[in-house]
């Protein structure tokens, strides 16, 4: 079976939307998310991840929203659950449940752009 796959359109999206200064812990922007997104052991140290937009990055031609994550501390991590079946339905293995991707014959491509310092 041939899944068509719309060329250059992102399943999943996250603009940062939120205004300077937000925690990342608890947002629920963007699109082909399943949960918000979640700071491992929160405390809300004013070094943990915030949304803001003081100096955007870029690459190439990579879309830019303006604002972006700046933080993290003490090796803290954050996550999000995709939306495996809902945006992510065409990369389901067929009959797996749970939902998992990995269907045969599809590839995912995964890009961030940051600067570490």
């Amino acid at each position: 079976m041939t899944v068509p796959i719309a060329a250059q359109q992102p399943l999943a999206h996250e603009p940062f939307a939120a205004a300077p200064g937000t925690f990342l812990n608890g947002l629920t922007g963007g699109t082909g998310f399943a949960s918000p997104w979640a700071v491992i052991n929160f405390d809300g140290n004013v070094n943990q991840f915030r949304v803001t937009n003081s100096a955007p990055l870029s690459f190439a031609n990579l879309a830019s929203s303006g604002n972006y994550l700046l933080g993290g501390y003490n090796n803290f991590t954050s996550s999000r659950r995709i939306d495996v079946a809902g945006a992510f339905t065409n990369h389901v293995v067929v009959g797996s449940n749970p939902a998992v991707i990995g269907r045969d014959g599809t590839t995912l491509w995964f890009l961030r752009c940051y600067v570490e310092k």
